[in-house]
This record gives C-alpha cells, sequence and structure tokens, in this order.
C-alpha cells in the first residue's frame, strides 16, 4: 500500500502556508489571475498530497512572478520571508515522507514478526508430535518439555457417563 498518495488528512495546516494564504486572498480579492496563479482558487486541500502541491504552488508562485512578489512585499513578505516560509513547507513535506516511510516499516516488520511466529508456531507443534511418539512410554518426560500426557482420565472423561444418563433420563421424561 502506498501511503504517500493516500487521502491521509491535513490535521494541522502549517502555519506560514495558512498565514500567507490569508493575506493573497485580501490582497488580490479582485484579480483572479493573480488568486488562480498562486493556486488560491478554492478551498484549502485536507489530505495531504493535495495540501502538499497546493502549498508549492502558492510558495512557488509567490516568488516567481515578479508582480505578485512586489505586492507581497508591501506587506512584509519579503524575498528572504517567503524562501524561510518555503523552506518550512518542505521540511513538512520531508516529515510527512519520513512518517509514511515509518509507517511502512512498521507494517512490513508486523507481516515479518506474523510470519516467523507462524514458523516458530508450526515447528513446536511438529517437535511435540515426534517427541510424543518417541517418549509414549515416558509421559513425563514428554510433560517436562511442554506437552500434554494424560496417564489418567480428566474431570469431563471422568463425569462422562453421569452426564449421558442425566441426558437419558431428560429425554425419557420428555
Amino acid at each position: 500500500m502506498d501511503l504517500s498518495t493516500s487521502n491521509n488528512p491535513v490535521s494541522v495546516i502549517p502555519h506560514p502556508y495558512q498565514a500567507l494564504a490569508q493575506v493573497s486572498r485580501a490582497v488580490f480579492a479582485r484579480n483572479a489571475a493573480q488568486r488562480i496563479a498562486l493556486g488560491l482558487g478554492g478551498k484549502t486541500p485536507q489530505v495531504v498530497p493535495a495540501f502538499l502541491a497546493a502549498a508549492a504552488t502558492l510558495f512557488d508562485n509567490a516568488i516567481a512572478v515578479a508582480e505578485i512578489r512586489q505586492e507581497l512585499s508591501n506587506y512584509g513578505y519579503t524575498d528572504a520571508r517567503l524562501a524561510q516560509e518555503r523552506a518550512m513547507i518542505a521540511a513538512f513535506e520531508q516529515a510527512n515522507q519520513a512518517q509514511v516511510a515509518a509507517i511502512g516499516a512498521a507494517q512490513q516488520a508486523t507481516r515479518d514478526q506474523r510470519a516467523a511466529l507462524s514458523a516458530l508456531n508450526q515447528w513446536v507443534a511438529q517437535y511435540l508430535k515426534i517427541a510424543k511418539i518417541a517418549l509414549r512410554s515416558k509421559p513425563e518426560l514428554v510433560e517436562k518439555i511442554g506437552g500434554v500426557s494424560r496417564s489418567a482420565r480428566t474431570a469431563a472423561q471422568r463425569g462422562a457417563p453421569k452426564k449421558a444418563a442425566a441426558t437419558r433420563a431428560a429425554k425419557l421424561a420428555a
């Protein structure tokens, strides 16, 4: 399962994106072309891959388009600030990729663990079967290696004749 393309929701939208998007929407309220160039035509995406694409579009075009960069500089978004906040979005993307990789590694480790335990259980079952056959004359040794050796009937086996008689009597009475 490829989690990098999954629709995991963005639980916390990074502040740099939110702040620049709000300022850009206010500054370019009447200029739809600039808003579209910044990727602000609709709502903020709520899934990680779409959010990262929108954030890249917003910051990359805010830096690359001279007219937009000049207008945003009037509101405190200098080239250095835009680059710094774009780096924060890149760090968020790297953290997300690391998390996706860690989830994948954990899932693989769980699969490996289950396979190893299954193989171990099969081996132990086979070992106990062979040990019971080999040690059938020494049931105490079978018990020492973890097998069950019954030299006497169990409580259920001892009570079976009474239970059967009670069942027969109940059927006759009915």
